[in-house]
C-alpha cells in the first residue's frame, strides 16, 4: 500500500503532467523540413542552410527529412514527422488532401514565380496543331511532375484528344511514354525516334531553334510552394520566411536553396488560390 506521505507527491506530480501536456507548456517536437529527392545528401545540403537560419531565429529545429517519392512523404507528414515543406504544384496540392498541410508562401526558385508548360515538336515537323498529334506518340518525364505531365497532359485533354500510355502510335489516340527526365525528353524529340512530341516547362525549350511550340500554353502556376503542418504557427514562420530576401544573415540559406530573390506571397489568399486556378489548370 502507498505511503499517506507519498500519495499526495503523487497526485502533484500527475497534475503537474496533466499541466504540462494540456496547457501547451510541453516542449514542442523540434522543427522538421521535408525534401523529396532522389539524391538525399545535395537535398539535405540545399535545406540545412534553411534549418540553421530559422534556428537562428529562434525556431527549435531538428533535421532536414529525406523521401524518394511522393507518396512516402505524404506517409512521414501524416505521422507528424515534417513540419514545412517546399513542392511543385501537384505534390502541394496532394498533401493538402492527403495530409492536412496548409499553403504558405512561394517559394521563387532561380528567381521565378511562376511557370507554364507547353507540348514542343522539332522544327521540322509537319505537326502544327495540338489535333495532330493524334496517332503519335509524346513523351513526359513522369507521372507526379507539374510541368511535364499534368500541365500538358491538361492541354491534350482539353483540345479533346484522348490518351493512352504506350510507346508505339495507337489508331484514334495520342500514345504517351515517361522519359524519366526533361533532358531524355528533350533528346527524344529532337531524334524523333521514339517520340515525335514533349510535355515540358516552356523555360526548356522556349528560343531554341531545334524545336516549335505549339498552342495553347498551359495556364501558368506557382513555381515551388511552401506548405506548412496546421500545427505550427504559421504567422511567425511566414514572418521569418518572407523577411529572408531583406536579411543579409539569409544569404547563404537562400543561395543553398536556389532562391536568391527569396520567398513571396501569393496575389490572393494561398488555399483560395491553390483550389481553384492552379487545381483547374492540373485537372484535379
Amino acid at each position: 500500500m502507498m505511503s499517506r506521505t507519498i500519495l499526495p507527491q503523487v497526485n502533484s506530480l500527475l497534475f503537474f503532467l496533466f499541466l504540462l501536456f494540456h496547457t501547451g507548456l510541453a516542449t514542442a517536437a523540434p522543427f522538421n523540413i521535408g525534401v523529396i529527392s532522389n539524391t538525399p545528401s545535395k537535398a539535405v545540403a540545399a535545406f540545412i542552410p534553411l534549418l540553421d537560419y530559422l534556428h537562428l531565429r529562434g525556431i527549435d529545429t531538428g533535421k532536414v527529412i529525406v523521401s524518394r517519392n511522393l507518396g512516402e512523404m505524404i506517409s512521414r507528414i501524416q505521422k507528424g514527422e515534417i513540419h514545412l515543406i517546399s513542392e511543385s504544384a501537384y505534390g502541394a496540392l496532394q498533401m493538402m488532401d492527403k495530409a492536412g498541410l496548409v499553403p504558405l508562401l512561394i517559394r521563387k526558385k532561380n528567381g521565378v514565380r511562376s511557370y507554364n508548360s507547353v507540348i514542343f515538336v522539332p522544327a521540322s515537323s509537319s505537326i502544327s496543331a495540338l489535333s495532330d498529334l493524334n496517332n503519335r506518340v509524346i513523351a513526359f518525364e513522369d507521372n507526379t511532375s507539374t510541368s511535364s505531365y499534368l500541365l500538358p497532359r491538361v492541354l491534350l485533354e482539353r483540345a479533346g484528344l484522348q490518351l493512352i500510355e504506350s510507346r508505339q502510335p495507337v489508331a484514334g489516340k495520342v500514345a504517351y511514354y515517361f522519359s524519366k527526365d526533361d533532358y531524355n525528353t528533350i533528346a527524344q524529340v529532337k531524334k524523333g525516334k521514339w517520340a515525335q512530341a514533349g510535355g515540358i516547362k516552356k523555360q526548356k525549350v522556349v528560343g531554341n531553334d531545334d524545336f516549335k511550340i505549339l498552342y495553347p500554353e498551359s495556364p501558368e502556376v506557382p513555381r515551388h510552394i511552401v506548405l506548412i503542418s496546421p500545427q505550427i504557427d504559421a504567422g511567425k514562420i511566414k514572418k521569418i520566411l518572407f523577411g529572408m530576401k531583406d536579411d543579409p544573415a539569409a544569404t547563404a540559406a537562400l543561395t543553398a536553396l536556389k532562391s536568391p530573390t527569396g520567398f513571396c506571397e501569393f496575389s490572393a489568399e494561398a488555399a483560395t488560390i491553390m483550389n481553384g486556378q492552379v487545381r483547374d489548370a492540373l485537372g484535379l
